[in-house]
């Protein structure tokens, strides 16, 4: 068994258009602090990651248990204390702030996951070892998790991942639609098979409310 190389977060592999949509601009709430699934452990947001809506008119990092809105494309400001000044990243550590200043507060792009096939590494493996295993899920939901990578110090990551249904349901966040074709899906029995989605569980407006649990509805 060999493993297939990682690869970071929700990736966009297909749209309606075949190319990735502009995004929409969404404010990270002043000292914000993500973390990932049990045990909770502070993570930083990164592109790649699910968001949710908050009240307060931001996005925070989406676990399993909640309702995706959207994926992070880029993080166009973030607010520098040694500096003073506000700039482009390519994440938002946790706990930056722009000390109340909305002018300072950290800005994400994030695309709706609605309407998107996304690519996404699977977390474990199958007891079945060929890519037929993982073609016979196709049409099944599943959840995505945060378990946390914690391998580069000074940059915690929530490293989502796709975790293989152990039962129907279809209250789960995402449906499963293909096994992506990528080069990187070298062996099947190996860790990282990387897995087409479309969003079963959005909040964004106009979504369908979840159906029945124990029923997989195509099209919720």
């Amino acid at each position: 068994m060999a493993d297939n190389m990682k690869r970071y977060g929700f990736r966009f592999y297909k749209g309606q258009f075949n190319a990735l949509p502009k995004g929409e601009l969404f404010h990270v709430a002043d000292a914000y602090q993500g973390q990932s699934d049990a045990p909770a452990t502070n993570v930083d947001l990164n592109i790649g990651d699910p968001v949710k809506m908050v009240n307060d008119g931001s996005v925070a990092l989406a676990t399993g248990a909640d309702s995706v809105y959207g994926i992070i494309i880029a993080v166009h400001r973030i607010f520098e204390a040694s500096t003073g000044v506000t700039r482009p990243a390519d994440r938002v550590p946790g706990g930056t702030t722009g000390g109340g200043n909305i002018e300072r507060s950290s800005l994400v792009e994030v695309v709706p996951a609605k309407g998107i096939i996304w690519e996404i590494d699977v977390s474990g493996t199958l007891p079945g070892t060929t890519e037929a295993s993982y073609r016979a899920l196709i049409h099944e939901n599943a959840e995505h998790a945060v378990p946390g990578d914690f391998s580069i110090a000074g940059r915690p990551k929530a490293d989502p991942r796709l975790v293989l249904p152990s039962a129907v349901s279809a209250l789960l966040g995402w449906r499963i639609v293909g096994v992506s074709k990528t080069a990187l899906n070298k062996d099947f029995s190996g860790l990282n098979v990387k897995l087409l989605v479309k969003v079963n569980d959005s909040s964004e407006a106009g979504s369908a409310l979840a159906a029945t649990a124990n029923t997989v509805v195509p099209g919720v």
